[in-house]
């Protein structure tokens, strides 16, 4: 995710191909890719962080992606980026 600041923006950055990046989001389970929008699994997302913060945190970016048509109670609707960004987590 970009910024805390900026909730409106969430992207999945990479420097694997879209194919690639789709294979190995749905190998782990945790999404997948349509076009340059990525999927994110929720409870994948949930799962990540186990402090009360990061829970608070992520309720308020999918309750302003529902908001969006970006969030449907399962999947959260990313952009895909290509590049190294220091603020993102690689797909490896």
């Amino acid at each position: 995710m970009t910024e805390r600041r900026d909730l409106r923006r969430i992207d999945v950055v990479t420097s694997l191909s879209p194919d690639d990046t789709g294979a190995r989001l749905r190998a782990r389970s945790i999404g997948f890719v349509d076009g340059d929008a990525v999927y994110l699994d929720t409870l994948w997302l949930r799962a990540l962080g186990s402090d009360p913060h990061w829970n608070t945190e992520l309720d308020e970016v999918l309750s302003f992606a529902e908001c969006h048509g970006r969030f449907d109670c399962l999947y959260l609707k990313s952009r895909l980026s290509a590049g190294a960004s220091a603020q993102a987590q690689h797909l490896r």
